[in-house]
């Protein structure tokens, strides 16, 4: 009966452990840099993310700020950060991230100046304007 009873309770402290979540340096990284409501985007490999929260600088621009940080995961090194005033970022491929930004005043001396999307290839780490890559 004392068997009975020490199996019983064996298999009871066995089954009432939790299983401790695996901490997400990823996660922990995004809470302490952007705060709350981030968004973390993997791209397809799971070798590289985008963290990026949309904010406004003054509560009366009309449009918010896209702040946003490419992450190589397994270093977790930040390779590359911007900033776009009403601003979106995207993965169009594994290793290309596209950012666009509100199109600003043209300049015509530089029209290029105020191209408002880009893309950055995250291996070779070069920011690309245009179609090419």
């Amino acid at each position: 009966m004392k068997m009975i009873v020490v199996v019983s309770l064996l298999v009871y402290i066995s089954c009432n452990k939790g299983v401790k979540p695996q901490p997400d340096p990823v996660q922990d990284y995004a809470v302490e840099r952007f705060g709350n409501d981030f968004v973390v985007d993997y791209n397809e490999s799971k070798e590289y993310v985008i963290l990026s929260k949309a904010h406004k600088i003054k509560p009366s621009d009309p449009f918010p700020t896209l702040r946003f940080e490419v992450i190589e995961v397994s270093s977790m090194e930040v390779i590359f950060n911007d900033n776009l005033r009403g601003g979106k970022v995207s993965w169009i491929r594994d290793f290309i991230v596209e950012a666009e930004a509100m199109k600003g005043i043209p300049n015509p001396d530089n029209p290029d100046a105020n191209d408002n999307v880009y893309r950055y290839n995250v291996q070779k780490r070069k920011r690309f304007t245009g179609g090419f890559f």
